[in-house]
């Protein structure tokens, strides 16, 4: 079963008002896709439901950045070893909604560090500007020392010496785009 490009589904199965524990089962499924959910938080979130997915071997979660579990209700998934997140495989630990949500946790954690990251490259910090500075200072100084070292000699090429413009271009860089 592939659940695909569907913009404002919050959770897959809806939770009943009634005061029942009811189980579903899925005897036959044994791929559940789901993909580009944006608004996703659940496969169910209604603890009033337990799952039986007996055949379920393959799970795959792309693209559904709100996805916090799959349910509140237990999950039986007897043949389900990995689950894929986001195109990466991973290996079920424990019941398939700690699994979801361990993976949740992380996958917001990279992109909380990714963005700060971020947000430090674009405000140039003291330390890194004094550093630079310094590293462009000792750079001419070196430059000056090889230079009245050497006047004897001919000037060393331009193609052989470092840009101080270029030293300062190249120092910051950025894993995360």
């Amino acid at each position: 079963m592939s659940i695909l490009y569907c913009e404002n589904i919050e959770e897959i199965i809806q939770g009943g008002d009634d005061d029942d524990d009811d189980g579903i089962s899925f005897p036959q499924l044994n791929s559940l896709q789901l993909y580009d959910l944006p608004k996703l938080e659940s496969f169910c979130s209604s603890d009033k439901y337990s799952f039986g997915f007996p055949s379920l071997q393959f799970l795959l979660v792309a693209d559904c950045p709100k996805m916090k579990m799959f349910s509140q209700g237990h999950s039986n998934t007897p043949m389900l070893h990995k689950v894929q997140i986001n195109w990466r495989e991973e290996r079920l630990e424990g019941s398939l909604d700690s699994t979801i949500q361990q993976l949740f946790r992380e996958t917001h954690l990279i992109i909380e560090e990714c963005e700060n990251f971020k947000e430090d490259q674009s405000k140039p910090s003291t330390s890194n500007t004094q550093n630079l500075k310094k590293e462009v200072e000792n750079f001419v100084e070196d430059q000056d020392n090889y230079s009245t070292s050497n006047e004897d000699q001919s000037k060393p090429s331009t193609s052989n010496t470092q840009n101080p413009t270029a030293i300062m271009e190249n120092s910051s860089t950025s894993n995360c785009e």
